[in-house]
């Protein structure tokens, strides 16, 4: 039995295949996304309790490590902040093209009561704003809010612990 795969030329996908198979790719994105800020959450949560908790441990540690233990969940903020604007920018590219597909798949004229989600979307803007840039700067607002008020709670916590 042949397991090789089949040449290139063999496997192209008609639109609909890709479509979905792009649609699929954002739903597990998403579910990242949603991965994302309960990590961020939970783990600095979880970090903060544990300084608080140990507090003997943690002053028996150089002062430059324990002021860099403190800082910990703020670092790891910042790694999911950009974990998350990955699969942000890699969803709102799939959308770019998903949009061309969708102009492929029903023509380009937008008049169409069927012309697809992402067309209709964008057909739905908000004060001249279409709802994904919205929502994308209230996350940043939201993440610099976590990261500011870590920072913040991190400083004070290692003035007042150490």
């Amino acid at each position: 039995m042949d397991t090789k795969p089949p040449p290139l030329d063999e496997c192209k996908l008609s639109h609909l295949d890709e479509y979905k198979m792009l649609r699929d790719e954002i739903t597990l994105y998403q579910q990242e996304i949603h991965r994302t800020w309960l990590w961020a959450i939970i783990t600095a949560g979880a970090i903060y309790t544990w300084l608080v908790t140990h507090r003997a441990d943690i002053n028996a540690l150089p002062k430059s490590v324990s002021i860099l233990l403190f800082f910990l969940p703020t670092f790891f903020l910042i790694v999911c902040c950009l974990r998350y604007y990955s699969f942000t920018h890699r969803i709102n590219t799939i959308n770019k093209y998903l949009l061309k597909v969708e102009e492929d798949a029903f023509g380009q004229e937008n008049n169409s009561e069927f012309s697809g989600f992402l067309h209709f979307s964008e057909k739905t803007r908000f004060g001249g704003f279409s709802h994904s840039v919205i929502s994308l700067n209230i996350t940043i607002v939201l993440w610099l809010i976590l990261i500011c008020c870590s920072g913040f709670c991190s400083g004070f916590l290692s003035f007042k612990l150490l």
